[in-house]
This record gives C-alpha cells, structure tokens and sequence, in this order.
C-alpha cells in the first residue's frame, strides 16, 4: 500500500465549492478530486514536454524534407541542362563531319563527339546524385511518418490516462 501524506490546507471557499461541485459531478470524494487534479497537472506538464519535443522533430524534419526537395529541383534542372548541352554536341559534330574536307575539320567534329561523351558521364553522374536524394527523401518521410505514429500514440494514452483520472 502506498504511504499517504496527512495534511491540512486552507482554501478560498469560492475554490472550495468549486471542487466540491467537481467531485460530485466525477462521483469521487473531495479529496480523490483534489489529488486527481493534481496528478493530472504533473502529467500534463510531462506531456506537454515530449510533444513540444515531437513538434520541433517534426518541424526540423519537414525542413529537411523541404531542402532535399529544393536540390532535386536543383539536380533536375543540371539533368535537363546537361541534356541540351549533349543534344547540341550532337548537332554540331553531325553538322562539322558532315562538311569535314580536312583532317582538322574531322578533328573538330571528333572533339565535339569527345565532349559528348563526357557530357553522358555527367549525366550519368546527376542521375545518380538524383536517386540518393529521393532516397533520402522517402527516409526521411518514413521518420516523419514514424514520428506521427509515436504522437498519435502519445495523444492515445494522454487521452486514456484522463479518462482514468476522471472514472477514479
């Protein structure tokens, strides 16, 4: 059995009565009603803390989610870059060989080929980047979706908690 602290308090009737009505409408004695009202307010004061925790990790996530969506805008724009770049190698080596006479004519169409290449390996390279960000992206969905999980949870118990107090 728990120890039980004995004590005497004074109050302004007005708060008195307002107890008093309280408990009779929750069909507890006054004194439960006190000590439900008071462990309410420390549970409270707990609860509040650790959703003001899952608000700033969720706050702090959905940025994260917000930047990582700004990059692939970003990479998607270099992708679609690197694609003009190569569709106009393209053009200008078919347009240099095709009126090739010299030796160095052909050179210039093979440099333009050469650069088209390595423009391919550049866009290999950004599609590349493109997929470990939407990657990271979908991670970081999962942890926001874990996150609302754990909050719903949280306001689940929060809530079945104070229907507790108040049956008690």
């Amino acid at each position: 059995m728990q120890e039980i602290f004995r004590s005497q308090f004074r109050l302004p009737h007005s708060l008195y009565e307002k107890l008093k009505a309280s408990a009779e409408s929750s069909n507890r004695s006054l004194n439960a009603e006190i000590v439900a009202r008071l462990e309410e307010s420390f549970a409270g004061r707990a609860s509040d803390s650790t959703n003001w925790q899952a608000i700033l990790q969720a706050t702090s996530l959905y940025n994260k989610v917000a930047m990582l969506d700004m990059q692939i805008q970003m990479v998607k724009l270099r992708q679609q870059s690197l694609a003009e770049r190569h569709a106009a190698l393209g053009a200008e080596a078919a347009l240099l060989a095709k009126q090739a006479k010299t030796d160095h004519d052909f050179e210039l169409a093979e440099a333009k080929l050469q650069a088209m290449r390595t423009t391919e390996d550049d866009m290999d390279a950004v599609g590349i980047e493109l997929e470990k960000i939407a990657e990271e992206r979908t991670v970081v969905l999962d942890q926001i979706t874990q996150l609302r999980e754990a909050i719903t949870g949280m306001q689940s118990s929060a809530s079945t908690a104070e229907q507790d107090l108040s049956q008690n």
